[in-house]
Formats: C-alpha cells, sequence, structure tokens
C-alpha cells in the first residue's frame, strides 16, 4: 500500500540468532513482520516469538510509562523516567553500601549474543559502575546457567 515503510530490524527477543525481520508500517503502526530473506542464520523464517510483536505492541495491557508499586502494596502508580532511573539508582546504591557489591547480580540474556552483541557492552558498564563481579549468563531461554565471580 502507498506510504507502507518496510524496515529491516532484528527481533531482541532473548534468542542466539536474532532473527532479521522486515517489518511494515503504516501511519506510525506495525501492521506486518516477516523474515528477511538476506538474514544467513534464519533465512526468511520468524519464529512465533518474533511475529507476536505486533500483538504486544498494541496490547492495552502495554506498559508505556515507569510504575512504582504503592507503599500498602496495592497496586502502582504512574511515575517519570527521571524519578524512575533515580529510585533504581537509589536502590542500588543502598544494596551495596549494606551488603556489598556482590550483592548484585547483573543478568545477560543470550540475545545479547546476535545481531544486537553491540548493546552487551552496557551490561558490562552497569555492572562495574556498581562495582559487582556477579555476572548471570543464559545459555537457554531465561535460565541462568552459570552465574561467573
Amino acid at each position: 500500500m502507498e506510504g507502507d515503510r518496510v524496515i529491516r530490524t532484528v527481533c531482541p527477543r532473548n534468542c542466539y540468532c536474532t532473527c532479521g525481520m522486515l517489518v511494515t508500517v503504516r501511519e506510525g503502526r506495525i501492521v506486518s513482520i516477516e523474515g528477511d530473506p538476506l538474514n544467513p542464520a534464519t533465512d526468511g523464517t520468524v519464529c512465533l516469538k518474533g511475529l507476536s510483536y505486533m500483538e504486544r505492541i498494541v496490547s492495552p495491557d502495554r506498559l508505556l510509562t515507569p510504575l512504582r508499586r504503592r507503599p500498602d502494596g496495592e497496586g502502582f502508580d504512574q511515575i517519570g523516567w527521571e524519578e524512575a532511573l533515580d529510585g533504581i539508582n537509589a536502590g542500588l546504591k543502598e544494596v551495596r553500601e549494606r551488603h556489598g557489591p556482590q550483592a548484585t547480580l547483573f543478568y545477560e540474556g543470550s540475545g545479547n549474543h546476535g545481531a544486537l552483541s553491540a548493546l552487551a557492552g552496557i551490561v558490562s558498564t552497569a555492572r562495574t559502575s556498581v562495582g559487582s563481579p556477579v555476572t548471570g549468563i543464559a545459555m537457554e531461554l531465561d535460565v541462568i546457567a552459570a552465574v561467573v565471580i
């Protein structure tokens, strides 16, 4: 259709091959996802996790803003991104001061080893800035197979 834009990208789900995708966008909305035939690892196919992105993006349950749990534990309140990041930073700092840097585990999924491998350095930088010697590495989807100390 006229005005459609096809974007060549990769699926960032936690898989090793990081499937190549051709995403068709119309009026700012994803209208289709297909495998990229130029991706040598997947030869133009995309698994169900990748194909489900369209449903995830339009889901009414999709989170679009950070949420903070209410003090009474009954629900959440929306907060701004800066407040959320400041809260995470304060929490990590408190854990480090109370229990030492080894109390924080930084987890890397296997998706960091595919087409998005350039982003893997972010986890290492965060771990180093906190001073944590502990990294979890997944060898299977969402399963920590090794903890490196």
